[in-house]
């Protein structure tokens, strides 16, 4: 349950680089962020999918990305295609959802 607290609590500047990715906006005193934390974790790090972690706890992140990804509420995962721009979003904490955007990250590799 705390597992966000204990690998993202960092509140560290993160830099989401413009390629074929994930990006995962959460907040590490969400409770639906923390109830999706470990399988998204799961897929970034057992499975090598690109996901990029965005604290917006941290207030560089939340300065900089709330606005330039237009973040109204979290969690909210922006897939970004081999071009780096936006393809599609989803805010919610749905797994069955989130996997298809997992998968489609799988498959531009």
């Amino acid at each position: 349950m705390h597992h966000v607290n204990s690998v993202e609590n960092s509140k560290r500047a993160v830099f989401i680089q413009k390629k074929p990715s994930l990006i995962f906006f959460y907040k590490d005193d969400c409770k639906y962020c923390n109830k999706i934390f470990i399988n998204i974790l799961a897929e970034k790090e057992m499975n090598k999918v690109n996901i990029q972690l965005v604290n917006l706890n941290s207030k560089y992140n939340h300065d900089r990305y709330k606005g330039e990804y237009l973040i109204s509420a979290v969690p909210t995962f922006v897939l970004l295609n081999k071009d780096g721009k936006e393809t599609e979003r989803y805010v919610g904490s749905d797994m069955s959802k989130i996997q298809k955007l997992i998968d489609q990250v799988k498959e531009m590799k």
